[in-house]
C-alpha cells in the first residue's frame, strides 16, 4: 500500500470538507445574541441595534438576519439596556422574505468575507441597504426563549 498517496488523499477530502463550512443553524438549536434595544418603531415591540452573534449563528452567507417573532413583550421593559437574547430556532429560510415591523424584533448580521465563522461586522436592521448587496440572506426565525439584561446602551 502507498501510504503518502493515502494520506494525500485522506488530507485533500479533509481541505475540500473545510472549505464548504458550517451551515445554517438546524430547527430547535438554540441561538444566542446580544444587542441593544432601541424603541420600536411602525409597531415593532422593540428594534436592536449592534447586535453580536454569540452562539449558533448563521455562517454560510455574508447576511443573516435574526427574526424573533415569538415572546416579544419582554423587549419593550429593556428600552435603553444591552441585552442577551436566547432563541430556539423555528425556521431557517433562504429565499427571500418580505417582513414587516409588526412581525416581530430583526437583527442583521454581516459576516466579513474573508472570516466566514466571525460575527464582527454586525449591523442593524435599519442600514440593510448598506454593504454587499448581492450576498444572500439566510433567514433565522428564532422564538426567545430568554432575555437577560447586561447593562445601558453605550
Amino acid at each position: 500500500m502507498n501510504w503518502p498517496a493515502l494520506f494525500a488523499s485522506v488530507a485533500l477530502v479533509a481541505t475540500i470538507g473545510a472549505q464548504s463550512g458550517p451551515t445554517s443553524p438546524a430547527k430547535g438549536s438554540t441561538i444566542t445574541l446580544r444587542a441593544c434595544v432601541q424603541p420600536g418603531t411602525h409597531g415593532s415591540p422593540g428594534n436592536l441595534s449592534d447586535p453580536e452573534v454569540i452562539s449558533g449563528g448563521a455562517q454560510a452567507s455574508s447576511r443573516a438576519m435574526y427574526w424573533f417573532y415569538k415572546n416579544l413583550e419582554e423587549f419593550r421593559l429593556y428600552t435603553g439596556s444591552q441585552v442577551e437574547i436566547v432563541g430556539t430556532v423555528a425556521e431557517v429560510l433562504q429565499e427571500p422574505v418580505e417582513l414587516k415591523a409588526t412581525d416581530g424584533v430583526f437583527a442583521e448580521v454581516t459576516v466579513p468575507a474573508e472570516n466566514p465563522s466571525a460575527a464582527s461586522g454586525a449591523r442593524a436592521v435599519g442600514t440593510a441597504g448598506a454593504g454587499a448587496p448581492d450576498s444572500p440572506t439566510t433567514v433565522i426565525k428564532a422564538e426567545v426563549t430568554k432575555v437577560k439584561t447586561l447593562g445601558r446602551c453605550r
